[in-house]
């Protein structure tokens, strides 16, 4: 069932209510029989697979918990075991076809031009939150949660399970376990919030990929004025089709009283490629940071001969040829990974000693300059390999002649226009924008519903960062 769908809009309204009626003590149970069954709406083969990681993770928690077991080479093992779905789906069916067997469940989704996926829808991402929490528990963070049925709620919470955001168990398990009914204003935000995200996705995101789809098809016969529409089209579509996600989760989860963790703050507007990354895909930045790159930074800072330069720059590549990789096992991402590595290690090196805040003309140079680096870069995502990047790249710098066709030109350009401003506005003049007040919010909610039903484009196109 999609989320962006009309049985799926009524389904979670119908739900919410439901979940503020019945007694408190059923609530969770609701929520993890819903969620279940949401994600078994997909493919029901995928559900055996989702308890299995689950059950997992309950036992590494226990286990890790005890004061004998910290040994680093016992928390290596249940990571291992946790992932090992996630290796298998991502890499070794990839790399080795013929472990591609017909009685395993893959993805049938639609995802426009960038073909089929073989990964289960969520698995990267329910794979993150487990081995955030099996490491957490190692650590000391928190207990390891004895009931097994609420670690299963709060891996498979359904606004989230599919494309995050990537949440902790200290943040979220609290709030699913306390049950508590939403406020009039967590309502009010969260459809807010939700027909934000769907007209993101639908009237948008959608829109914006059937141009995108037929840009990158034949990059070799394409001219300039096509190839660059192609790297800006796909930028606006995947912040329209990720955030949109996000924003639906969001408001989704607010409608049951949850808060979940904010993915996306305004990132085409930053100030530079680090900037960038602290408000595009958040709670994996996060993620990243804590269970990767400080672990990884601390073994670095006990190679002694390295200078401390080097020791940082190389934990910087190390990290991010590894997020490379988790978008997929092509050369692509490899590159893509590469690229963002080395522009934070430059951007680090140079911005080193500068004081004070950059001028108003300095931070619209840098928003322009970072904007378009990200635009370029995120093009290795959307190309089908190398070449056919490097044609677009061509066609760019060469000037060639061609015709730019964008399909229903005048309406995406309106929608378009439409969430660069309100992007614009919760960036720059966040008290303006329409968060506050009964009457405001819900004739924000209203338009909104009828933007989506009279725009959103295509209610079969999966969303982009399922494939991941």
């Amino acid at each position: 069932m999609s989320v962006t769908s009309f049985p799926f809009i009524v389904s979670v309204l119908l739900l919410a209510g439901l979940y503020s009626a019945i007694p408190p003590a059923l609530r969770p149970w609701l929520l993890l029989v819903a969620s279940l069954a949401y994600y078994g709406s997909y493919n029901w083969a995928f559900v055996p697979l989702l308890l299995a990681v689950i059950a997992a993770t309950y036992f590494a928690g226990l286990t890790l918990a005890k004061k004998d077991s910290k040994q680093p080479a016992l928390t290596a093992f249940w990571i291992l075991v946790i992932g090992a779905p996630l290796l298998f789906y991502k890499y070794l069916i990839v790399w080795f076809e013929t472990l591609r067997l017909t009685v395993i469940p893959v993805s049938n989704l639609d995802f426009g031009g960038f073909g089929s996926v073989l990964i289960p829808l969520g698995l990267s991402f329910f794979t993150f939150q487990c081995v955030g929490y099996v490491i957490d528990v190692n650590r000391g963070t928190h207990q390891p949660e004895r009931a097994p049925w609420r670690l299963a709620l709060f891996v498979s919470f359904f606004p989230q399970l599919l494309a995050g955001p990537i949440e902790r168990f200290q943040s979220l398990s609290p709030q699913l376990n306390a049950v508590r009914r939403p406020s009039p204003e967590m309502v009010l935000d969260g459809l807010l919030l939700l027909f934000y995200g769907l007209f993101l996705k639908g009237a948008v995101g959608d829109r914006l990929g059937t141009t995108v789809d037929f840009l990158f098809a034949e990059p070799a016969n394409i001219g300039a004025a096509a190839a660059a529409t192609a790297f800006y089209a796909f930028a606006l579509q995947l912040f329209a089709d990720f955030a949109g996600y996000s924003l639906i989760a969001l408001g989704a989860a607010s409608l049951f009283g949850i808060t979940l963790t904010r993915n996306f703050k305004q990132p085409y507007f930053s100030a530079n490629i680090v900037d960038f990354w602290q408000r595009w895909h958040i709670s994996l930045t996060r993620w990243i940071g804590d269970y990767l790159y400080r672990p990884l930074g601390i073994f670095m800072l006990g190679v002694k001969p390295l200078p401390r330069f080097l020791q940082e720059a190389l934990t910087i590549l190390a990290v991010w040829l590894v997020l490379g990789l988790w978008h997929g096992a092509v050369w692509n991402f490899i590159v893509f990974g590469l690229i963002q590595a080395i522009l934070i290690i430059g951007y680090s090196r140079w911005s080193r000693g500068r004081r004070g805040k950059p001028g108003i003309v300095a931070q619209a140079l840098g928003m322009l300059v970072t904007f378009n680096i990200i635009v370029l870069a995120f093009g290795l995502i959307r190309a089908p390999d190398l070449t056919a990047y490097g044609q677009l790249l061509h066609a760019i710098l060469s000037g060639a002649d061609g015709v730019v066709q964008i399909v229903d030109r005048k309406i995406t350009f309106l929608v378009v226009v439409a969430m660069v401003a309100v992007e614009a506005a919760r960036r720059f003049a966040p008290r303006l924008h329409l968060a506050h007040g009964v009457w405001p919010r819900a004739l924000a909610i209203t338009t909104l519903i009828i933007l989506f039903g009279l725009f959103g484009n295509d209610a079969n196109r999966s969303f982009i960062y399922f494939r991941f």
